[in-house]
This record gives structure tokens, sequence and C-alpha cells, in this order.
């Protein structure tokens, strides 16, 4: 399979200011399917952008794709093989195939009314995108979910039924192992056609009242937005606990672990010590995890999943 590279990693690098678009814009996702090969979409002046670096970000290219005002999400199952999705100038949810890395895409079909947060591929012909609508702000489970998939490597996509509302990622080990998280977990063997719960247990019925957080209401896994595989059975999925209030500054953390596909969790504790979970990627027992504050964002990292150091506070 594709190079992976090494984690956790202490030092990152901005990439400078020439190398990408001209004028406003941000990117939304990113993903790096070789070692020295990374790609990230976003938007730049109103155009849906993809940026590359195939030489471990020594240098970087950008190409507008198609009509796109946005581009959210990206899946890369080969170095060339890649699907981005976002919004297209009508407002209505578009998706992008390239097979030559990013130089080029073409268009596809879309379902009408579905929405693109983010794409998980169990191969280069077989994906599934997920998408909560964006006025579902990503700290709070709400709002209608769609769910769509391609077995033809997106020469069509069919709707399925959403497992809940909220979904925010999927990610597809291969194509008879696919997981969405969103306030819980769920599990699909059948590229999306059906979805099994299997959301981590509920340890905690509020924010402990020592640390500080503002107001809690429920479960710690009230919001679980990232999930990443690193086998057919081993899973993290990171999210955390919504607050607010007057005093509230960061909202419980929460990063749960599996190593039998979900029969059983186990939470790692300083996990709620730490703000809300955004997003997590490991390599073995080496992970970068990213949690968020109000007005910071944290990145953790670890060598052995038990000890955790703050690599970066940005």
């Amino acid at each position: 399979g594709p190079q992976k590279p090494a984690l956790p990693a202490s030092d990152f690098h901005s990439v400078p200011a020439a190398d990408l678009p001209s004028g406003s814009g941000s990117y939304s996702d990113a993903t790096c399917p070789w070692s020295t090969t990374c790609l990230a979409v976003g938007t730049a002046d109103g155009h849906g952008v993809a940026t590359r670096t195939s030489n471990g970000g020594g240098s970087w290219s950008t190409h507008s794709v198609g009509d796109s005002t946005a581009l959210t999400a990206i899946s890369c199952p080969s170095a060339e093989t890649c699907f981005a999705g976002g919004t297209g100038s009508d407002g209505q949810a578009e998706m992008y195939l390239t097979t030559n890395g990013g130089s080029t895409w073409t268009q596809q079909d879309m379902p009408a009314g579905v929405v693109i947060g983010s794409i998980g591929c169990g191969s280069t012909t077989s994906c599934i995108a997920v998408g909560t609508p964006a006025s579902s702000s990503p700290a709070v489970p709400s709002g209608p979910s769609t769910v769509i998939a391609t077995n033809n490597g997106g020469t069509s996509w069919v709707q399925h039924p959403a497992p809940a509302n909220g979904l925010t990622t999927v990610r597809c080990w291969n194509v008879s192992t696919c997981w969405v998280a969103g306030p819980g977990a769920w599990f699909s063997a059948d590229l999306g056609a059906t979805w099994e719960n299997r959301s981590p247990p509920q340890p905690l019925t509020g924010c402990p009242t020592t640390t500080g957080f503002g107001v809690c209401n429920g479960p710690v896994w009230s919001k679980t937005i990232d999930i990443e595989l690193q086998s057919a059975t081993d899973a993290w999925v990171v999210g955390g606990e919504q607050c607010g209030g007057k005093d509230g500054t960061q909202c419980l953390g929460a990063a749960f672990h599996t190593s039998n596909a979900g029969v059983s969790w186990t939470l790692w504790p300083g996990s709620t010590k730490d703000p809300f979970g955004w997003q997590i990627s490991c390599r073995g027992s080496s992970c970068l995890y990213v949690d968020r504050t109000f007005t910071t964002s944290e990145l953790l990292g670890t060598s052995d999943g038990v000890t955790w150091t703050t690599l970066q506070s940005i």
C-alpha cells in the first residue's frame, strides 16, 4: 500500500505565500496519499482550488477545480486518483475526480440535495461521501445529513439513508469496512447502504466540576467529529462535549480507541482534561491529535498512545 508519513512530527512549516493562490482564501481539508505527496482543497477568491506537493512540501502547485466555489473534502485512494467535493456556483453539491494527481479534474453527476463534507474511499473506484448543512454548528450534533456512494469510480453516485444527523467524517479501510462519525460512530460493511451503531460508551454524565470548561449538558461523546482507521479493526474517534455559557472558554474533549472494530472502546483519560478534539491521525501507537478552544488550537503528539505532549499551540 501507499507509504504513510511517520508520526508524530514536532515541527511544521508554513507553505510560502508565493506557492498559494493569490488573494484571500482558506483550506478545508487535506490528505497525504504518499509519504511525499499531499493535497489540500479549499477556496480562493470565490473559486474551488486544489494545492499539491509531490516533494514533501518543497514546492506546491495550485489548480482551480471546475466551476466550484468552495471545496470542503478530499480523499485520495492512490497518489494519482483523488475525489474532491464541495459546492458549485449554483449552490449545489459538486464532486470532482482526478486521475493525474490533481492536474485536471472531471466533474461527476450528483444526486440532488446532497451535502459533501467528508469523503472516504475504500478503493480507487469505491467511495462514500457524507455531509451536513453548513448552518449546523460543527460543535453541536444537529442538521439532516446525507450519504452517497459510488462503486464505479464516480460514474454514478447513489444516495443511502443516513444513520444519524450531524455526520461529519467518513473513513474506509476497504470496500467492506467504512465508518462515519457524528454524535457517535457507525460501521458499514456494504459501502454505506446500511449502518450499525457502534458508538463509544457514555462514561460521563456531564463535565467534571473541577475542569472549568463552562456549562456542559451531556455525555462526552455528544459530538465525535473525526474517526481514523489504522486497520479493519483498529480506530480512534475524537470529539467531546458541547458546551457554552457566559464563562465558557473551551469544551470538554474526548478521544476513544478501539482494537476490536467498536465492540469496546477505551477512553484516553487525559483527553477530558484537554479541549474539544478535532482531528487525529495515527501510525501504530504514534499519533497526532488536534484539539480546539474557542480561540486557539493545540497539536499534541504521542509515541505510545499513553503519554501525550503539546507540540504546538496556535
